[in-house]
């Protein structure tokens, strides 16, 4: 915003040191050939600052496409970087998911497993006392 404010001072301040100067020369008392001499030098003077303003704004412009095509292949870069972290957290998620699936499928069967062991334990148990006791009482 500062650069438009300083480019539009500048252009003011060179359109009325024109202004001025074609005054200065159109009231001066002076001889034809030497005003048109006055003059003409007055318009190369002005057509040489048009010129570098002319110039200056076009590098200028330069640098900004330049930076802007900067700042966007980096905010493309970014945006890759930010894709590819979202599908890992991702994948990441998914397979936490299927990590936590699996833990309980696998925690449900020890579980059975581990129940029917238990079972199967006291029935032998109960049965080798059965078999003590049918011994003893023979």
């Amino acid at each position: 915003m500062s650069n438009d404010n300083n480019s539009g001072v500048l252009i003011a301040a060179i359109v009325g040191g024109a202004a001025g100067a074609i005054a200065a020369l159109l009231l001066a008392p002076k001889s034809g050939r030497e005003l048109r001499s006055d003059v003409y030098q007055t318009a190369l003077d002005l057509q040489e600052k048009g010129e570098r303003l002319f110039k200056n704004a076009m590098k200028k412009s330069e640098l900004a496409v330049e930076e802007t095509a900067d700042l966007l292949d980096r905010a493309h870069a970014l945006y890759g970087e930010a894709m590819e972290s979202s599908a890992r957290l991702m994948e990441q998620i998914k397979n936490s998911k299927t990590a936590d699936k699996l833990t309980t499928s696998l925690s449900e069967d020890v579980l059975s497993d581990d129940q029917s062991k238990k079972e199967a334990s006291t029935e032998a148990h109960d049965e080798s006392k059965d078999e003590s006791s049918n011994e003893k009482t023979q």
